[in-house]
C-alpha cells in the first residue's frame, strides 16, 4: 500500500477522535480489496481491538494472497524484517481474530464448506484421471489429505524390555555405513 495513503489515514486520525477516525479508515483500507469491515457487528468492535493502521492493511494484504512477507511490504513496513514481521503479526491474537473472522465471512458468503472443497477436489482428480494426468493426481490426492488431517505424522509410542534397550543402544550407536550393512545394502558415493 502507498505510504501517502498511511499519512492520509494518520491525518485523518489527528482530524478526528480516534473513533470516528477508524469507522473512516477501516472501510476505506479494507475496501481497496473488497474485504470491508465484514465479520464485526461495527467499526467500533474493530477498534476495540487496539489495531493500527498498519495492522490493517497488512490483514486486508494478507487475505490477498495469503503470502505474510509480501502482505508486509504492501502494507507500508520494511522489506529487510518482512518475514519477522508477518510472522510476529500473524501471532498477534487480534490480529487472528480479524482475518480469521474475514475468512468465515468470505466463505459463508460463497456458501464455501469442507464439504464442497472436498467435492471440487474429487472431481478435480477425476478429470485429471481422464486427462491422463498422474501429476494433478498426486497434487489433488495431497490437498484431500491436507484437508482430512491424514498428512500429519502418526506418533507411536514402544516401550522395550531392558534386552530391547540394549539393543536399541546398540544400533544406535552403529555409523551410516554399518547400519547399511547389517541392512543388506551398500553406501553410494556420490
Amino acid at each position: 500500500m502507498p505510504t501517502a495513503k498511511l499519512d492520509d489515514y494518520a491525518a485523518a486520525q489527528t482530524k478526528w477522535s480516534e473513533a470516528q477516525a477508524l469507522a473512516l479508515v477501516a472501510p476505506c483500507c479494507s475496501g481497496l480489496r473488497g474485504w470491508g469491515t465484514r465479520g464485526f457487528r461495527n467499526n467500533q468492535e474493530l477498534y476495540e481491538m487496539d489495531l493500527n493502521t498498519n495492522q490493517l492493511a497488512f490483514i486486508d494484504e494478507y487475505l490477498v494472497d495469503r503470502n505474510g512477507a509480501q502482505a508486509a511490504i504492501r502494507a507500508g513496513y520494511s522489506a529487510s524484517c518482512a518475514r519477522q514481521t508477518a510472522h510476529r503479526l500473524l501471532t498477534h491474537d487480534d490480529i487472528r481474530v480479524v482475518i480469521d473472522r474475514r475468512l468465515e465471512d468470505l466463505a459463508e458468503r460463497h456458501r464455501i464448506d469442507r464439504e464442497t472443497v472436498l467435492e471440487g477436489l474429487l472431481r478435480a482428480i477425476q478429470i485429471a484421471d481422464e486427462d491422463r494426468n498422474p501429476s494433478a493426481i498426486v497434487r489433488g490426492w495431497s490437498e484431500v489429505n491436507k484437508i482430512l488431517g491424514f498428512h500429519e505424522p502418526v506418533r507411536t509410542e514402544v516401550n522395550l524390555s531392558i534386552g530391547q534397550e540394549r539393543y536399541q543402544k546398540h544400533i544406535e550407536s552403529l555409523s551410516t555405513e554399518e547400519l547399511l550393512e547389517m541392512a543388506g545394502g551398500s553406501m553410494r558415493d556420490e
